[in-house]
């Protein structure tokens, strides 16, 4: 015969008395009255200063993200090839030509295309494949 189990109330009970030993935990006991010498480590190598202490990153004010501080470019597309015109012009858009260019900020310029449909794509490009765009949102 099997044993009788406990009622359901004294399982719960015990239950949640060992799951409050968990998260209610007891006091730290206090730190020896009298303790042994700190372990001595070897002297080893001292700790190195920084090469530059004062340096930190530079990111530009406010003054040269500003929209006086951009400078406008046209671009006559006409005659140019369509990739790599439009790779140099992102690199004046996102403002890889300048010497204050940081990722996160927006140090590009404004550019302006004009004759954008004389530029030249190369190969069968202009009557085979479907030039399109999309905003990348769903």
């Amino acid at each position: 015969e099997l044993p009788a189990s406990p009622p359901l109330p004294y399982m719960l009970a015990s239950a949640f008395a060992l799951s409050c030993a968990y998260v209610l935990p007891s006091p730290l006991p206090a730190p020896p009255a009298s303790r042994a010498a700190a372990v001595r480590m070897e002297a080893g190598v001292p700790v190195a200063t920084p090469m530059m202490p004062g340096q930190k990153t530079w990111m530009p004010k406010a003054e040269d993200r500003a929209m006086a501080a951009k400078k406008w470019y046209v671009v006559d597309a006409e005659g140019l090839r369509l990739g790599r015109m439009s790779s140099e012009i992102a690199k004046l858009l996102l403002g890889k030509h300048k010497p204050e260019f940081t990722p996160g900020a927006d140090v590009g310029d404004c550019v302006v295309v004009i004759n954008a449909e004389k530029c030249i794509v190369t190969g069968n490009k202009a009557k085979d494949k479907l030039y399109r765009r999309h905003s990348g949102r769903p």
